[in-house]
């Protein structure tokens, strides 16, 4: 009988290198410096969340949601809600069996792509169970479908197309 091992990562890929916090007030080097560029999500998954991808004809871009336990990162002075904003990328990875896509040469193992996108809500989720409080993060958003979403052009029905200015 064959037994599978899924396996999933979840990376955050920083768009924006923040130089300033606000105009004129640069960001504390100490604080985030250098390394800021990426941070990998997957250690942050927990029983309590989960990854939801979506992908539709009908829809011009796939929908794609990461629940992850709220804990403060270990190299920066903030938890994970306060370190990803809108517009950074994530990346999303997932195998039936992951054993599949190894290399013997390299000894490593590439899981497939199962979807890229771009952050467009972050929400901290705080709820009771039991005695104690549980917090997550929730980060949704769309794949490079929602790049065609933003810049996409309407025609009203009643305007002529193409016409020149008289």
């Amino acid at each position: 009988m064959k037994v599978y091992e899924p396996k999933i990562e979840v990376m955050l890929v920083k768009a924006i290198k923040r130089t300033e916090i606000i105009p004129k007030v640069p960001v504390n080097a100490k604080r985030y410096g250098k390394s800021l560029q990426s941070i990998d999500l997957t250690k942050y998954l927990s029983e309590n969340g989960g990854v939801h991808t979506s992908k539709s004809i009908r829809e011009p871009a796939g929908a794609w949601s990461v629940t992850i336990c709220d804990k403060a990162h270990p190299d920066f002075f903030e938890t994970i809600y306060a370190l990803i904003e809108p517009m950074d990328l994530i990346e999303i990875r997932m195998a039936h069996d992951p054993y599949e896509y190894r290399d013997v040469e390299k000894q490593t193992i590439g899981i497939p792509v199962v979807m890229r996108g771009f952050v467009s809500m972050i929400t901290r989720n705080e709820i009771m169970s039991g005695d104690k409080p549980i917090r997550t993060v929730t980060i949704s958003g769309q794949d490079f479908g929602k790049i065609l979403q933003i810049i996409q052009i309407f025609y009203l029905n009643n305007s002529i197309v193409g016409g020149g200015c008289d």
